[in-house]
């Protein structure tokens, strides 16, 4: 299995389970891109792995997930969220 910055993933073989976790408990899990690009990757290497029937999304620390880091969002977007000023000759 691949590795991923937001997520970790717990093997259980036994039950033929795994625990995909949110993984940013210093941010609460908050969601930033990295969990958006990759969860479908992560989502699709738990599908093909044979020895999993099933799987339980849990978050690491206090929170399960706060929801989008805002923060980061609007930090990395502000030149979007702001508007483009148009030049004039």
């Amino acid at each position: 299995m691949n590795s991923y910055p937001f997520f970790e993933v717990e093997k259980q073989v036994e039950q033929q389970s795994a625990i995909l976790y949110l993984n940013r408990p210093e941010k609460l899990n908050a969601m930033n891109w990295p969990s958006w690009r990759d969860l479908p990757l992560v989502v699709t290497d738990l599908e093909k792995d044979p020895d999993i029937r099933v799987v339980v999304i849990a978050g690491r620390g206090k929170s399960f997930s706060v929801g989008i880091d805002a923060f980061e969002f609007f930090m990395t977007n502000q030149d979007t969220l702001a508007g483009a000023t148009p030049e004039f000759s």
